[in-house]
């Protein structure tokens, strides 16, 4: 099932790419070529020292082109301005937080996927998976979205690290169909792992131009400091084990 062609257009517009042939329910090899150009593994946006306190938590946001900075002059403005907030909060239960950028731009949630082993290390306390916009622009088939993320929930629980859910709700000029089972994707699948969902992270900066770059799709900075006003409080209690949906 795919969206309308206007949404395709926009995302070639913001990726300035010739047109991906995708079809829902296909998969896709990791390009790590993508992953040298806006990603290093654990490469954390605070600076580290060897005295770095030994109760930090590595927390690894992972996603798409939003987090990776697409087109912002500094690509990791997301990661560390949420970084930065969960510094204000006077009480932490997990203590220092280190944010580390994992976004690499065109992934799909099946990518992620692919790549979560690599990108999640061993080292990682926690996870916040922010993904499903590329998922949503191509029309891919939400059963194939929600085994990738079936497939990274399960990963992360089994793991023992602490993991969240960055959501975004279907578009309005989706199909009832498709939004309906694209909702559901993150819905249910939080709830079957228990694991705390923010419906929406970009909610308050989707369509405002002012709060967007030209391709209407990637926030500009003023947009990336309304998502970090949503995003931050949230997390933070779901850090603290306020949001448990359980």
């Amino acid at each position: 099932m795919r969206l309308s062609l206007s949404i395709l257009f926009l995302l070639l517009t913001a990726c300035g790419e010739a047109a991906p042939d995708v079809t829902a329910g296909e998969t896709r090899p990791p390009d790590t070529s993508k992953d040298m150009e806006v990603f290093v593994r654990v490469t954390t946006d605070k600076a580290s020292t060897d005295t770095e306190k030994s109760d930090t938590f590595r927390l690894v946001m992972l996603g798409d082109s939003i987090t990776a900075g697409f087109g912002l002059s500094n690509p990791r403005l997301l990661t560390q301005s949420l970084d930065a907030k969960l510094d204000t909060f006077p009480t932490r239960a997990r203590g220092d937080i280190d944010v580390i950028n994992a976004g690499v731009s065109g992934d799909r949630m099946q990518d992620a996927a692919a790549r979560f082993d690599w990108s999640v290390g061993p080292e990682v306390d926690g996870v916040l998976i922010a993904l499903g916009g590329n998922d949503l622009l191509r029309g891919i088939d939400p059963a194939v979205t929600r085994a990738a993320l079936d497939e990274m929930l399960d990963k992360a629980t089994s793991r023992g690290i602490w993991v969240g859910i960055a959501g975004l709700r279907a578009p309005g000029n989706a199909t009832a169909t498709f939004a309906a089972e694209y909702n559901a994707v993150f819905d249910e699948l939080s709830m079957a792992y228990c694991v705390p969902l923010l419906e929406n992270f970009l909610a308050g900066v989707i369509g405002d131009p002012a709060l967007n770059q030209q391709d209407g799709i990637h926030p500009t900075p003023e947009g990336v400091t309304v998502i970090v006003s949503t995003l931050g409080p949230w997390l933070h209690e779901a850090l603290q084990g306020e949001h448990d949906p359980c």
